[in-house]
Formats: structure tokens, sequence, C-alpha cells
């Protein structure tokens, strides 16, 4: 149902211009005026009226008397057939605008695809988009399925760009991982699901069949935290090293270099602690049933250890003109109130 309109709007949007009068001037009666509601319709909103409930009686009646034409008789006024699709074509040429093609419709959705699905996936929001961009491409607004189907086509199209996208910067090991998740396993059961997918399952009224789905989810858990555990070991090594690296440089800015743990004689540890837990984790992650990488692990963790509380200990604890710092006086301490 259209709304009512103000006069301010019904002079700004719905005044026949000259040349739109010379377009109307050769037509009579129901003709003239339903020809001119249709012109200055499409002017305003980019498309033509469904039908005349679209049309508000005030603008009916303020077209009317500029083309002197009773408004009742818009009721004789066909809004189908050959005639209605000769008017349209008509007001298109005199506008500029065209239909919109299959060749345009794959247009705009690789447009929307590329400029709006991407970073907005509200359907409601696309379409307006494609709305504001054929209005500026001077291309009628298609059938309503039709935008639906092209917004549809924009946000797949977006989805599969994004996905690409993500895929390419991931390196070949982690995308390797990634697809054995998902894809379907060759075990006895045939149950033709992933690892993620038999996980996230719900097992269902407690039976024989379900007791064996959750089995089943262990076995699969049980296949994949140990690279998960290896992985992080490793960066907990690293992260020791960073922390002994920043303890020294505490250190030093003390004046105490003597007592810093990474220097040239310690060079060989701290290369075997990155050494040893990198191919750890390696061996872990992909054996994780052989306790070598298991020990290689450890030993980069108790070499990484070592220096971290050594570097801890002669920061927090240190002599210095005739006194130690009492562990009071650590950082990160609270204050001792006298």
């Amino acid at each position: 149902m259209a709304r009512p309109l103000e006069l301010d709007e019904l002079v700004e949007h719905w005044t026949l211009l000259d040349d739109e009068r010379e377009l109307v001037a050769g037509k009579r009666g129901a003709t003239r005026l339903g020809f001119s509601l249709l012109l200055k319709f499409y002017t305003r909103h980019g498309r033509f009226p469904r039908g005349r409930a679209e049309l508000a009686g005030e603008t009916v009646d303020f077209v009317a008397r500029q083309v002197g034409v009773p408004p009742e008789e818009l009721g004789l006024y066909e809004w189908t057939g050959r005639t209605t699709e000769y008017h349209r074509a008509q007001i298109r040429q005199h506008l500029g605008f065209q239909e919109c093609s299959t060749a345009d419709a794959d247009k705009l959705a690789a447009w929307l695809a590329e400029q709006v699905a991407q970073a907005e996936r509200r359907p409601d929001r696309v379409r307006q988009e494609l709305l504001a961009r054929c209005r500026t491409e001077r291309i009628e607004p298609p059938a309503a399925q039709r935008i639906d189907r092209i917004v549809r086509s924009a946000l797949h199209q977006a989805e599969q760009m994004l996905s690409l996208r993500i895929a390419s910067r991931l390196a070949a090991q982690v995308a390797r991982r990634l697809e054995a998740l998902v894809v379907v396993g060759d075990d006895e059961d045939g149950d033709g699901r992933g690892v993620l997918a038999l996980v996230k399952s719900v097992p269902g009224n407690v039976s024989l069949e379900t007791m064996l789905t959750e089995i089943g989810k262990l076995e699969a858990w049980a296949r994949w935290w140990p690279a998960g555990l290896a992985w992080a070991l490793l960066l907990l090594v690293l992260l020791g090293l960073a922390a002994t690296a920043w303890l020294d440089r505490l250190l030093r800015q003390a004046s105490l270099p003597e007592l810093t743990w990474l220097h040239l004689s310690n060079i060989p540890q701290v290369v075997a602690a990155v050494s040893a837990a990198t191919v750890g984790a390696v061996l872990a992650a992909r054996r994780p049933r052989h306790p070598v990488g298991w020990l290689l692990l450890g030993l980069g963790l108790s070499l990484t250890g070592w220096g971290l509380a050594f570097g801890y200990t002669r920061y927090g604890w240190w002599p210095g003109r005739g006194r130690c710092r009492p562990p009071a006086t650590w950082p990160g301490s609270p204050p001792v109130s006298p």
C-alpha cells in the first residue's frame, strides 16, 4: 500500500518536466494518465509499479491535474499487455535504462560477490546494494524472485572467493591436516563421516550403537590431541627462550652482564634445546606412540627451563654492595610495609 505524500514531495518528484510533457503529448485519456504515472514512478524508484496499489491517491490526483485527465479514468488503464510493454520500452529509452539481461545479472552478482558480500552477509543489505547498483548502471531491477537468485548467487560466490583466499595463504602441511579432519574415512564401520562430523554428532538414546559411536569419538580425539600437545610444547620452549632473553636484558640494564645466561658459551645449549624440541614435535605429531619424540621434547623443555630458572634466580636474588635482595624486592612482588 502506497504511503500518503506531502505537497513538497509531490512537487519535487511528481512534476512533469518539459521533455516529459513532449513524450506524453501524443496520448489521450487513461493512456495519457497511466503513461505519465509510469514515467514519474520509474524516474523516482528506478522500476515500474506492480499495480495500482503502489500509487498513492495524492500522486494520481497531482499527475491527473497536470495532464488534464480525471483521476477516475486510471481504472481503464491496462497494467499488462502489448500496449503497456510498448509504454515501458518508450520510458526506458527516454531515461537511458535497459532491461536486466542474463549477462547483466551475472555482472551484478560478480560485483556484489567482490565488493559487498564478502564483508556483508545479510541478504537484505546485499539486496539494497544490488538495487543501488542497478540504478547506478541504469539497469531496470529484475523481478523479486530473480533478485533473490542474484543475491544468493553473490553470497555463494563471495563465500567461495573468501575460502580460496584463505586456503591460498595456508601452508601445505596445514591444508593437508585440515582436509584430513573433514575427509570421509575408510574405516571399517563405513559410516561415511569425517572426524569433525563424528565428534559433533549427537549420541542419542543409550544403546550399543550409541556406545560404539562415543567410542569412535574418543578414538578420533586420541588420534589428534598428541599432535596438538607436541606443537604446544614446542611453542612453550620458544616462549621460555624469549623470557630468558628478556631476563638477560634486565640484568644488563642492572650492570650485571656477567650473570646473564645467553652468551657464547651457552649457544650450544640453546641450539640443542631448539633442535631437540623441533625434531621431537615433528616426531611426536606424526608418531605419537614413539617415545623418542617425547624424550626430545622433554630434553628441549629441560634445557629451556634451566636457562629460564638461571636468569630469574640471578635477577631476583643477586649479591651486590655487601647485601642480597630479598624475595620481597623481586620484580612483580607487592610492596612490604615497614
